[in-house]
């Protein structure tokens, strides 16, 4: 799952940034990055799900060498966690769980991190590059217990309930 994780969700989005950086003409401004991770940062990160963590946190973790390598071809890159988005995937009392911990009791909607990443690309957020944004509402939610948020790629999982460790226990990781 390793392999899999890292070639769909960090290899392929490092190579199309690459062949972008390619093609685009010299000089010409207001070239945008928007790369896509899950909130593996926070909290307690995603102990289910190693392989897509890990997969997720080399884009955030690459955000700023990629900012200051694309700075000189007039690109800002940056990365945006939409927290969790109702896109369908999560249904039942577990999606109510999630809902609760957030102000209002709602999910973001797909345009809420959609606004925020189509700021990105206006002349206006030119200035902001290298960072990794995180779009969720502030809340008491732990983002460790909300994974695979902005895609719907993973599940929605409650937070552990012991503190096993999860390399062992994560099948993902092989």
């Amino acid at each position: 799952m390793l392999d899999v994780h890292w070639a769909v969700n960090t290899r392929s989005v490092i190579l199309l940034a690459q062949a972008y950086a390619r093609r685009r003409p010299p000089g010409l401004p207001g070239g945008r990055i928007v790369l896509m991770t899950s909130g593996q940062d926070l909290g307690d990160g995603m102990p289910d799900e190693i392989a897509y963590g890990l997969a997720k946190g080399a884009l955030a973790s690459a955000t700023r060498s990629l900012a200051t390598t694309f700075a000189d071809l007039g690109v800002t890159v940056n990365t945006v966690n939409p927290g969790p988005v109702d896109t369908g995937y999560a249904v039942g009392a577990l999606r109510e769980e999630v809902a609760g911990r957030f102000p209002g009791g709602r999910w973001g909607a797909p345009d809420d991190p959609a606004r925020l990443i189509a700021w990105l690309t206006t002349d206006e957020g030119a200035w902001i590059t290298g960072q990794v944004i995180n779009s969720e509402v502030a809340s008491g939610v732990d983002p460790g217990s909300v994974s695979g948020s902005g895609s719907g790629a993973g599940p929605v999982r409650a937070p552990a309930a012991t503190a096993a460790p999860a390399v062992a226990a994560d099948p993902s990781i092989s």
